[in-house]
């Protein structure tokens, strides 16, 4: 069986973003919405910030796993179990924004002009 090939997208302050949300207080609905609400933060990050989206558009048909030592079993992997739900946010985004690439190479979304 072959191992997916894995890339990780450096976050400096990904710590600190995890410490910081455990002080906060969570939407009534928050596990209705949170998958959403986390591919259109990733969509907006990738779409804003032209070297991320290069980072992210090289990974080219990778599997990207959100690997984590923590125990994150949703939006990661632990030992190579777990939903991965970030990661499989990034690979559609990823998607997108290669379509996008390919069809309109000079189309730069109002927002970002």
């Amino acid at each position: 069986m072959m191992q997916p090939t894995t890339r990780s997208i450096p976050n400096k302050y990904h710590s600190d973003a995890k410490k910081l949300g455990r002080d906060l207080t969570l939407l009534p609905d928050w596990e209705k919405v949170k998958v959403r609400l986390m591919y259109e933060i990733c969509m907006c990050k990738f779409m804003q910030n032209p070297e991320l989206r290069d980072k992210l558009l090289a990974t080219g048909e990778s599997t990207l796993i959100e690997g984590n030592n923590w125990g994150d079993y949703f939006w990661g992997k632990v030992n190579n179990c777990g939903e991965n739900q970030l990661g499989i946010i990034l690979m559609d985004v990823r998607a997108k924004l290669q379509w996008n690439a390919e069809t309109a190479p000079n189309n730069i979304p109002q927002c970002l002009q």
